[in-house]
């Protein structure tokens, strides 16, 4: 309880004892057994005990008198075995009272500090003394310690001394002067009035919040109830009351009215007026009229008349400024004024518009918050008698607000830069007459709208660095534009895209405004700020390291469609010729023009750079000097155009220079465009860049930059640029894209044929292209020369690279040849190659024939990846067709005629030994072999009828002379036209995989001649491979029958020009062959000893293994032919002699023979050449 004394524990000690010995009673309360603890003392709950307690010490006639005693209120401060003292409430001294005077409860429940009230008189046995009677608890609601002089009464006062700051003891007391009822001032020294006051008197009141603090967390202020304790000459408010127990005033429930500090303050305190920005929780801020800064204030400073007004963001008020310290202000005594009091500024113009010079800094950038903008208008306004031609431009009312310029939003910056327009007001401050620009409600191209905030609005974005361009691709958060003005990709964060406010001013200000809402999207239209980010090292396809420049987007305005130029015809429906045809490429060449066409100027491939260099000539004409400066770094090639774009048309007038960056060594900086010599480097441009490079610093140099990038020295780059000379185009190259829908399914376009085209140059990448080409006149082909059979210059591509040993292999690309030639090379023919020679590259060389008949290739030139233009997959248009046959791998054309019986002569030549595999001119005689050595196809599908069956007939097939047949077209193909490339092609190295035959392969025409190309197997074992006899064989009509061998016997009626593997000489009664079954019908029929040999090596491998050819000195020069134990014709094991005409150089001289002329004719010879071919094998 407050304000009551403490235990004297030695007073307590003694006043037991001299009780124990006036009452008589025994240490232990008389208690000799058992009993109950009271307060940590023994008490016997015998029933004998109580009653011993409430008669035995006290006769009936001293009962009597008690209950005229006066009655008193305490505390139970002490308890012993069977008595007890009281602290008393109406007197300072500690009474004793026995346990036998308690009465409504049990002694054993009383406990120290229980509120009793008893009856006061003397003591039984020392009359001296006074003792407490007919004790009983209280609650602790009745006992009262102070008595209120004057109730409901409130006085106020002055601390005349306060308490020390270290209270630790509660007996602490401070002093209060009263201060008099009527004027409520300080009284005089003589009659003043003092009392007393502890710091239990004083509680400072809570502010009012249940979960948030109503407290400004950066501010100091002491409002009421805000300090712990008083300080000295604070105005207090309080109770006064008098403290029963020493009968002592005090002062009571005390409330701070104004503390020292606070009178203070307010004595220098500022009257102002303003309106309410900001309310959050328990305070706000307010914006005056006499200063910048905003004022805080609190809820308990308002003092509003009525109670039920609610306070709201722009109310007008009334306050009192103070200062808190720290540079620090907050308002005091804060009223509600009418709407329409508060000035604020005077309006001098509507609807101004102006270049922004300089930008602000937001206030919660990482510059200081002080950087004020400025915007020079474009007309200039009179005011009084001053011209005004610049305002001041705040922060706080840029258009479209701040964005966070990193990732944990530490710093902030604004979507304006300098060299945009704003469209504003202009006013001046009441304050100290600044001149700025406000909010508007007039909107772009419009006049004053009703719209319910004003704002400033972004009428044109700055056109140093702006460009145009779509929208590539999108990935998550970020994504590319295709640059419309050169052939490179920008990379863009989704955040960059402007406030959908901003794109609607900006569109209305280009005059692109549309009521389609644009979504950023693939395929939309952009105008951006183009900035060089950093240069990253990458390395090309051919090994050599380059360096990458990574260019970024900013700004994204989205267009509406077809607003930016990617194209532009030059001229349409112009005649031209086909000059050339290109042979490593379908559908494609070069086309001479009928006249010449100028291409795009620089202006129109580069629009907004154009009209931002117009933009400064204008301004160049109103003012004598000035520089623009690029916000950002731009590449080198960019440096370049606009380098040569401020040439040309400045005409002189206009110089460029650098900006330099800090930090940055590899470029030249900022670029600076200015007139009548102007410095670029301002001293507001040093302060906005934060410890740039200055010009001390900057080291001009002709041999541009510095080649260590650690140097902290920089060079300026002297470049001349180069001349943009746009020469007329009477040449352009055109492919398959530049043909018309209905010429890109006809033939080819060739040499000599007149069309009509369309000419197109990319904006982009400027180059001159061909579109919409119509066919007008084709030229007559005319027959190639052919006796011109070998070419000395040949392509292909490299299968095979030995480094170890410094040479490799080329496959010669002809799709006419008999075989994939495969030619040697080394590397030193490679010609001025320093990069790695790799398995699959393209080549150019010369084919060269050593003495020994081996061609090899030398004079290599590494061609570019794509140069040959080899196919990867079947064209569209492609051909089908089933292989009836496929083409022989060798050739019996040049092979020697042999006498019957003997062997092949090869006479020695002059000067040494015949090589083993020359072939002598003398004994070389050309023949006709029996065995067909080309391949043949079925066709079965041909879309633009590009093989008829004449042209099939010149490309090497039959005419059956059936005219039931006349709609089958056989094909005939050599090994050189398989694909080497992409799906169904066959390997480089290995033919195996090549088509075979009953495969259903597709093919187009070659490009010279009748033949076919680029065969590609589209489905292996298409068609069925049927065995059976022939029968009937009638060459005379040129049929016969065909009996399968299966279990039904099939017999189907054939034309012998189905026969493809042999001449009709060869061909026997019930022959061993084999047709392909196709639609019910046989073709492609061939003897089965053309195709296969029997074998030992079981049913698996029918088909003829790969020969392995030796030559035996020992036999007499015979050249035998082991197939791993496979079984001839003849049922020999290898091949009887005259299976090959080719000699070899261990034939004895002795047994050389001349042939004999009359041979030839002879039925012998003939047969024995019949016997030769039968025994020939189409494999290798």
């Amino acid at each position: 309880m407050s304000n009551r004394r403490t235990n004297k524990p030695s007073l307590l000690d003694i006043q037991a004892e001299q009780e124990r010995d006036n009452y008589g009673g025994s240490g232990d309360g008389g208690n000799s057994g058992g009993g109950r603890r009271v307060g940590g003392r023994n008490h016997n709950s015998n029933s004998n005990s109580n009653s011993n307690y409430n008669n035995s010490n006290y006769n009936n006639n001293y009962n009597n008198k008690i209950l005229d005693l006066p009655l008193e209120q305490g505390l139970v401060c002490g308890l012993k075995d069977s008595f007890g003292f009281i602290y008393c409430a109406d007197r300072e001294e500690e009474l004793f009272f026995h346990y036998s005077q308690v009465q409504n409860i049990h002694p054993s429940d009383l406990k120290v500090d229980d509120c009793i009230s008893f009856r006061v008189g003397p003591s039984k046995n020392n009359p001296d003394k006074m003792a407490g009677f007919l004790v009983e608890k209280l609650d602790v609601e009745e006992l009262q310690w102070d008595v209120e002089e004057h109730p409901g009464k409130r006085f106020k006062g002055i601390v005349e001394r306060a308490l020390p700051r270290n209270n630790s003891s509660s007996v602490m007391e401070g002093s209060i002067k009263i201060l008099s009822e009527d004027d409520e001032e300080e009284s005089d020294e003589k009659t003043a009035k003092f009392i007393k006051f502890t710091a239990m008197d004083y509680q400072p009141q809570p502010e009012p919040s249940s979960d948030r603090s109503f407290r400004r967390s950066n501010s100091s202020s002491s409002f009421s109830g805000a300090s712990s304790r008083l300080g000295l000459n604070d105005v207090v408010e309080f109770t006064l009351v008098t403290y029963r127990r020493n009968k002592t005033q005090y002062a009571r429930n005390i409330t701070l009215i104004q503390s020292d500090r606070e009178r203070q303050r307010l004595a220098n305190a500022s009257l102002e007026q303003g309106i309410v920005i900001t309310l959050k929780d328990g305070f706000g801020f307010l914006k005056s009229n006499k200063r910048r800064g905003e004022v805080y204030f609190h809820y308990s400073q308002v003092q509003f008349e009525d109670e039920d007004v609610e306070l709201t963001t722009g109310q007008e008020m009334e306050f009192l400024v103070v200062g808190e310290g720290n540079e620090k202000i907050s308002a005091r005594q804060v009223k509600l004024l009418p709407k329409g009091t508060v000035k604020f500024r005077h309006l001098l113009a509507e609807g101004v518009s102006g270049v922004i010079t300089r930008c602000p800094h937001p206030s919660d950038s990482r510059y200081s918050s002080d950087f004020v903008g400025e915007v020079i208008l474009t007309n200039p306004i009179q005011h009084e008698e001053n011209t005004i031609t610049t305002v001041a431009f705040f922060s706080n009312d840029a258009p479209g607000g701040t964005y966070a310029e990193n990732r944990d939003g530490s710093s902030m910056g604004l979507w304006v830069r300098e060299g945009d327009t704003l469209l504003f007001d202009v006013v001046q401050e009441i304050l100290d007459g600044l001149i700025r620009l406000y909010p508007t409600k007039c909107n772009v191209g419009e006049e004053e709208t009703n719209e319910a905030k004003p704002s400033v609005k972004l009428v044109a974005t700055s056109l140093a660095g702006r460009q145009e361009g779509v929208i590539h691709a999108i990935i998550n958060g970020y994504g590319f534009i295709h640059c419309s003005e050169r052939p490179i990709d920008v990379y863009f964060k989704l955040y960059e895209l402007l406030p959908e406010s901003l794109q609607s001013d900006l569109l209305k200000g280009l005059d692109l405004s549309t009521k389609e809402k644009l979504t950023l999207d693939v395929g939309v239209e952009v105008q951006f700020d183009l900035a060089l980010q950093k240069s990253i090292a990458s390395r090309s396809s051919n090994g050599r390291g380059r360096e990458k420049e990574s260019l970024k987007a900013q700004r994204l305005l989205l267009l509406p469609p077809n607003t930016v130029l990617q194209n532009k015809t030059l001229v349409m429906g112009m005649k031209a010729v086909v000059q050339k045809e290109d042979p490593k490429q379908p559908y494609a060449g070069t086309i001479e023009l009928e006249e010449q066409v100028v291409p795009m100027t620089d202006e129109e491939r580069h629009p907004l750079l154009t009209k931002f260099l117009n933009s400064i000539l204008e301004r160049m004409e109103k003012q004598e000097s000035g520089s623009v400066i690029y916000h950002d770094m731009q590449s080198h090639r960019d440096e370049e155009v606009i380098l040569s774009m401020t040439q040309s048309l400045g005409n002189g007038k206009l110089s460029v220079t650098h900006v330099p960056v800090a930090g940055e060594s590899k470029y030249s900086g900022r670029i600076c465009i200015s007139w009548g010599g102007a410095a670029c480097n301002t001293e507001e441009e040093r302060k906005s860049n934060d410890g740039a490079i200055t010009d001390e610093d900057v080291i001009t140099s002709d041999d541009g930059m510095d080649d260590d990038p650690s140097s902290t020295k920089r060079r300026k780059r002297k470049k001349k640029p180069k001349k943009n000379l746009k020469r007329p185009v009477s040449l352009v190259r055109y492919d398959k894209h530049s043909l018309s829908d209905e010429l890109r399914n006809a033939i080819p376009l060739a040499e000599g044929d007149i069309v009509t085209c369309d000419v197109v140059q990319s904006r982009r990448s400027g180059l001159v292209t061909l579109a919409n080409i119509k066919v007008v006149e084709r030229k007559t082909p005319v027959p190639e020369n052919q006796d011109d059979q070998e070419a000395s210059t040949g392509v292909g591509i490299i299968t095979e690279v030995v480094n170890s040993r410094k040479f490799g292999f080329i496959a010669l690309f002809d799709d006419r040849a008999s075989r994939r030639e495969v030619l040697f090379f080394q590397f030193k023919d490679v010609i001025a190659s320093n990069a790695a020679i790799r398995k699959g590259d393209e080549a150019r060389f010369q084919i060269h024939t050593k003495s020994a008949g081996k061609r090899v290739a030398s004079e290599i030139e590494i061609l570019p990846r794509g140069t040959l233009d080899i196919p990867t997959k079947a064209s569209k248009d492609a051909c089908h067709g089933i292989v009836l046959m496929e083409p022989s791998h060798t050739s019996l054309s040049d092979t020697p005629v042999r006498k019957k019986g003997g062997r092949s002569i090869s006479p020695k030549p002059e000067g040494g030994a015949a090589k083993r595999w020359e072939k002598e001119e003398q004994v070389v005689r050309k023949i006709k072999p029996l065995v067909k050595e080309e391949g043949f196809i079925l066709l079965t599908k041909d879309p633009l009828n590009m093989f008829s069956p004449k042209s099939a007939e010149d490309a090497g097939g039959e005419d059956t002379g059936d005219k039931d047949a006349a709609s089958v077209v056989r094909i005939a193909y050599k090994n050189g036209a398989v694909a080497m490339h992409g799906a169904g092609s066959t390997s480089l190295s290995d033919s195996s995989n090549g088509p075979r035959r009953g495969d259903l392969i597709s093919f187009i025409k070659s490009r010279k001649g009748n033949g076919v190309r680029d065969i590609r197997v589209v489905s292996k074992r298409a068609a069925t491979l049927l065995r059976g006899r022939l029968e009937d064989i009638n060459v005379g009509e040129g049929t016969a029958k065909f009996v399968a061998a299966t279990e039904k016997g099939e017999v189907y009626n054939i034309v012998l020009s189905e026969l493809v593997s042999c001449d009709l000489s060869l061909l026997k009664e019930k022959e061993q062959v084999e047709g392909i079954l196709h639609e019910g019908q046989i073709y492609g029929v061939c003897r089965t000893t053309d195709l296969y040999l029997e074998s030992k090596l079981g049913g698996q491998h029918r088909q003829r293994p790969k020969l392995n050819l030796t030559v035996r000195k020992e036999l007499g020069g015979k050249i035998m032919a082991q197939s791993r134990m496979a079984k001839g014709p003849d049922g020999t094991n290898g091949f009887v002699s005259g299976w090959t005409q080719r000699t070899s150089a261990y034939v004895d001289e002795g047994d050389e023979t001349k042939p004999d002329k009359s041979d030839e004719s002879t039925p012998d010879v003939a047969d024995e050449e019949a016997e030769v071919v039968e025994s020939e094998v189409t494999n290798e």
